[in-house]
């Protein structure tokens, strides 16, 4: 008979087996000072007093441990996704969590707004990715602002301008988190709604990026034009079906995703998050979707910079509703 373990129990053998068959190697004091000042380079981190800055590398050092124990796993196939130093490899998993629940996403029921639903005579694509027709930008970084929400709605309209109108767009999150305020349901660096960012954005229009450049701080809306507007938005059914349709009709689509601490390390495979829920915490963009190994995932474009994930990119399983992620998914239209 074949017991199935659940991946904390995975993980607790493991860590065992790393004690008994020194199949895990133990990170030296020099090799975590090699990694520490390359990350310090990386993100031009620095800390109060030299006390903070040991306390860091503490920490740091027992997230390359962790790193280097699920490594193991990963050559061995025991799991889907590889680890290794990011932005965040300084904080402790809860100081990680704080900043990732800062605030809850829930779509507000509307009787009247559009749903785009799935067709199930429609003949689905195996996979598509919109970064290779031009309608991603570059991966941004929302620093300790928590406006995911505003960074999806962006890619969402990016998207929307490159495919429909052929214009090549870099739009402004700092724009709506310092416009798109309560009466949208948005809170600026205190989270807010996708579908709140697209309803500013369709009484408003919204300015480019080099026009209202981003902060990362709440201020007061400075908006004096807009390079861009949309006629109305659309939700998606909540279900993967009709989110993979809409992937490939419309493009990249707006999400929201329940992130743990699962994400904090993540650099590359398919990301399968046994502690997650379908409660969203945290707005991604949908950029398309494959399969490799047997396994469908989605490709999913981040608003934590480059030095996290796949430059910036993060797969996630698909065919389960994981994390979520066909909760709250929508989309502009022009």
């Amino acid at each position: 008979m074949v017991v199935k373990m659940n991946l904390h129990l995975i993980l607790l053998v493991s860590v065992f087996s790393c004690l008994f068959i020194a199949s895990c190697q133990a990170v030296t004091d020099d090799e975590a000072t090699r990694q520490w000042n390359i990350f310090l380079e990386r993100t031009e981190k620095s800390y109060r007093s030299p006390v903070e800055a040991s306390r860091r590398f503490a920490i740091f050092k027992e997230n390359l441990q962790k790193i280097e124990n699920h490594n193991v796993l990963f050559d061995q196939g025991i799991v889907t996704y590889k680890m290794g130093v990011t932005k965040f490899a300084d904080l402790t998993k809860e100081e990680f969590l704080l900043y990732v629940n800062k605030f809850k996403l829930s779509r507000k029921p509307n009787p009247s707004r559009n749903i785009f639903k799935a067709n199930p005579n429609l003949k689905e694509a195996d996979e598509i990715d919109w970064r290779d027709y031009g309608a991603v930008t570059y991966v941004k970084d929302q620093g300790q602002c928590e406006s995911c929400w505003a960074f999806s709605a962006t890619g969402a309209l990016e998207g929307q301008a490159a495919l429909l109108l052929g214009k090549q767009l870099v739009l402004s999150e700092q724009n709506l988190v310092d416009c798109a305020t309560e009466e949208y349901g948005n809170y600026g660096c205190k989270g807010g709604l996708m579908d709140g960012a697209f309803e500013y954005v369709r009484l408003h229009g919204i300015a480019s990026e080099d026009d209202y450049p981003y902060t990362a701080t709440d201020s007061n809306c400075k908006q004096k034009g807009s390079v861009f507007n949309i006629s109305s938005y659309v939700d998606v059914q909540q279900d993967e079906q009709s989110l993979r349709q809409a992937v490939v009709e419309i493009g990249p689509i707006s999400v929201g995703i329940n992130a743990t601490d699962e994400l904090q390390h993540y650099i590359s495979g398919i990301l399968i998050d046994k502690t997650c829920t379908d409660q969203p915490n945290h707005g991604v963009l949908v950029v398309g979707y494959s399969s490799e190994g047997g396994k469908d995932y989605w490709i999913i474009k981040n608003s934590w910079g480059d030095y996290w994930g796949e430059k910036g990119y993060f797969n996630l399983i698909r065919n389960e509703n994981a994390c979520g992620i066909a909760t709250m998914a929508s989309y502009p239209t022009i």
